[in-house]
């Protein structure tokens, strides 16, 4: 599989961005990412304030010190295996990327202090882990060493550890929903575990082999980081009462802006937020929309400090639809006030009704003369050859989405990133 060079490569979502979206279970919302170009749904749409319930959670020193030690095993293992390996059937782009995979990831491990830190400092490893496994996963399949079989017993393992500790957590903890959602990423990071580790099927080529390490890897360091913020969480470690100021403050802020946003609408406003089933949706709604959309923009920063101007726009993009697809969601768990219990299958179905509106408000705006010029460029595009829509790794129709979608929002990147990262 062969990419363009990093100026077209910009250009289009990569589909490691695309399974990533995908493999957080939100279906409707990856939906919404993919089709709507942002800025005609930032102008469609009234603007809300989004609560923001940043993780407090402090990561130990010894943690962080574990998953820098698993990235930098990585990048070690990447690069003697790339010194081996007969790179004469790469492109020149896709070699020179894989080539710096392993220092770009080890510098990036040395950036980082040896002391606590916060959910950001374990997302960055991460992508140092990432970058490190994909240029380790083409080497693998360069020199005859990828083995599909060892690949699934690895997935079929993090499958099984996954749901362990999920039905573990879901068993000890006295309120699992607001545990799983406050403390830092863990639900984040079992999910994307479970998620990236059921996508098992034959590389086609190097890069392919590379994309699918670099989804393992990352679901590994997920379910490690999870793992260990749940047993901080159980132990206590130092200090026991730690965590549990920490969440007690997180619901307190959590209720105080779940109210402030009701009161913006008159038939929600007065009245105290019942402390039961229906009040914990609501409120997971508000933070997983904080939490996925912070992802989003996080990705966004890297790109744009590494030049790829367009996939920061798409990634702006998507933390934009994350906000707004989490939010109208809000308004449309029709539960009532004393449910004890919310099936998921409501949760999901309010999502697909707030991206159908998003959806039915572009297609009647009067902005759809420009989505169907977007639509024609992207078209001619197409038509013409154009090497950054690459037909052999993505549909026709999906190149089609990706291009209008990051070329909508190319224009307007810069300012939206801006007024999102003040939410």
């Amino acid at each position: 599989m062969s990419r363009p060079p990093d100026s077209q490569r910009d250009s289009l979502l990569s589909r490691r961005q695309f399974l990533g979206v995908s493999g957080l279970g939100l279906g409707a919302v990856a939906f919404a990412t993919n089709t709507l170009p942002a800025p005609v749904v930032e102008a469609r749409t009234k603007h809300r304030d989004i609560p923001s319930v940043p993780p407090q959670i402090e990561i130990p020193a010894a943690h962080i010190e574990a998953a820098k030690s698993h990235a930098k095993q990585l990048a070690d293992d990447a690069k003697r295996a790339w010194s081996r390996a007969d790179t004469s059937s790469l492109d020149e782009s896709d070699s020179r990327i894989l080539k710096e995979g392993p220092e770009k990831a080890q510098n990036q491990i040395n950036e980082i202090p040896p002391e606590p830190g916060n959910p950001r400092t374990l997302e960055k490893i991460q992508y140092s882990a990432g970058v490190a496994a994909e240029t380790l996963g083409a080497a693998q399949y360069l020199n005859d060493e990828y083995s599909e079989k060892d690949y699934e017993t690895e997935a079929s393992k993090l499958r099984s550890n996954v749901e362990s500790v999920t039905n573990r957590i879901e068993i000890e903890c006295d309120d699992p929903h607001e545990f799983l959602v406050h403390v830092g990423r863990v639900e984040y990071h079992l999910q994307q575990a479970a998620g990236f580790s059921r996508r098992v099927s034959p590389p086609e080529d190097a890069m392919e082999a590379g994309e699918m390490l670099w989804n393992l890897e990352s679901a590994r360091r997920d379910f490690e980081d999870g793992k260990r913020l749940y047993w901080q969480y159980r132990n206590g470690l130092e200090n026991p009462k730690s965590f549990e100021r920490e969440l007690t403050r997180n619901r307190k802020w959590l209720k105080k802006a779940a109210e402030t946003l009701r009161g913006q609408d008159d038939e929600d406003s007065g009245g105290d937020l019942p402390d039961n089933a229906y009040r914990q949706i609501r409120g997971r709604i508000y933070t997983h929309g904080w939490f996925y959309g912070r992802n989003r923009l996080n990705e966004a920063e890297r790109c744009k400090k590494e030049g790829l101007d367009v996939l920061a726009a798409v990634a702006t993009a998507e933390a934009r639809q994350h906000f707004l697809a989490w939010h109208h969601a809000e308004n449309r768990v029709e539960v009532s006030e004393d449910a004890e219990r919310i099936d998921a299958k409501l949760v999901f179905r309010a999502k697909r009704a707030a991206v159908n509106e998003l959806q039915n408000a572009i297609d009647g705006s009067e902005e759809r003369l420009f989505t169907r010029k977007l639509l024609e460029t992207a078209e001619n595009r197409t038509d013409s050859g154009d090497s950054a829509l690459d037909f052999s790794e993505y549909p026709r129709a999906e190149a089609y989405g990706r291009y209008l979608l990051g070329r909508a929002h190319a224009e307007h990147a810069n300012g939206t990133a801006t007024k999102l990262t003040r939410w």
